[in-house]
């Protein structure tokens, strides 16, 4: 990648980052549509093939390293920018590729109805964290505590 001699705005930046995500969803269907159809092999195939090939990309190194950081994996040793390169390359995946709705109707915001409690609880919540990955984070422990009671 090469940098550019002439600066954007933070306007002219976010359009440009919304532009390429639409086109990069867009152009993911037939992945997506490979992924679905495939059988549980296949489907490894392709999420290890993209974790690869993400984490190359993103670290700039060649694919044989991003593969033995990929199979190393987040665990002892692992460094802080490799983890946060596994996560990204995980999180694309499911983004671009595995594309999950939910069975039946889409859940959207406006489709669900929460009790002043829920919205009290919420609003603690949002007045603790400082921000959204900071909320998920919170609220991930939460289910991860709720599952092992």
């Amino acid at each position: 990648m090469t940098k550019s001699s002439t600066l954007l705005s933070i306007d002219q930046f976010a359009f440009n980052v919304g532009a390429h995500t639409k086109a990069i969803r867009e152009n993911s269907l037939p992945f997506h549509t490979a992924y679905v159809k495939g059988d549980d092999a296949q489907q490894r195939d392709l999420r290890v093939r993209w974790m690869c090939n993400h984490m190359a990309g993103s670290l700039g190194i060649a694919l044989a390293a991003a593969t033995i950081i990929r199979d190393k994996g987040k665990g002892a040793g692992a460094t802080k920018a490799h983890v946060a390169a596994i996560d990204k390359a995980y999180s694309d995946f499911r983004y671009y590729v595995v594309q999950n709705k939910a069975k039946g109707k889409d859940v959207t915001r406006d489709s669900i109805t929460l009790t002043p409690e829920q919205r009290a609880a919420m609003k603690a919540l949002d007045m603790s964290c400082g921000t959204i990955a900071e909320m998920k984070a919170v609220f991930a422990a939460y289910v991860a505590n709720m599952k092992a009671e």
